[in-house]
């Protein structure tokens, strides 16, 4: 919802200054200050997602073939869960990638964005634009997304140990201690 808000008012404000585009980085800190805390919890419980995922690969079949990108069979999946799967990639919105690739895709964004703004604003220095809003303001955005990105970073950081202590049991079941070992 928030990016899709930021590209109305980008087009908005393109259709405003047509031909030429003026200041974007208003619009772009607006964003960046509404989307923090949903980056943050999103990129914070994605070892727990990740962890979630292998589990039920492990028990569910089905979910295995619809994991799976290039359409390849596995032991346990039909036809029609081979089908699926294939049509799930090929739909046009997905650009023939997979599961994992979306699920990740959101961590990623941030950097991106960061070097976008990093480019432009390198691109008004060359040009001697330093009275553009735009050449004041990014530093300004560029900075609040890299306290957003360490900030995500650490968040991570945090939860992993906590997904690996849950990792535990599967780990030591059937290990040098027999499946007994853990209760």
């Amino acid at each position: 919802m928030i990016h899709e808000e930021l590209l109305r008012n980008l087009h908005a404000r393109q259709e405003e200054q047509h031909p030429a585009m003026g200041p974007i980085s208003d619009l772009i800190y607006d964003a960046a200050l509404k989307w923090g805390d949903a980056y943050q919890e999103y990129a914070s419980n994605l070892p727990k997602a990740l962890f979630a995922i292998e589990e039920e690969k492990k028990s569910n079949p089905k979910f295995v073939a619809f994991l799976e990108v290039r359409g390849t069979f596995t032991l346990n999946t039909t036809e029609t869960d081979h089908a699926f799967s294939k049509k799930c990639i090929s739909t046009p919105g997905t650009n023939r990638q997979g599961f994992q690739h979306f699920i990740n895709r959101p961590v990623h964004k941030l950097p991106r964005l960061k070097m976008q703004l990093e480019s432009i604003l390198s691109t008004l220095e060359k040009l001697e634009l330093l009275d553009h809003t735009d050449t004041i303001t990014l530093p300004q955005v560029i900075d609040l997304i890299s306290i957003q990105g360490k900030s995500i970073n650490k968040a991570v950081k945090e939860m992993e140990p906590k997904v690996r202590l849950k990792s535990l049991p599967s780990q030591l079941l059937g290990g040098k201690f027999g499946d007994n070992a853990v209760s």
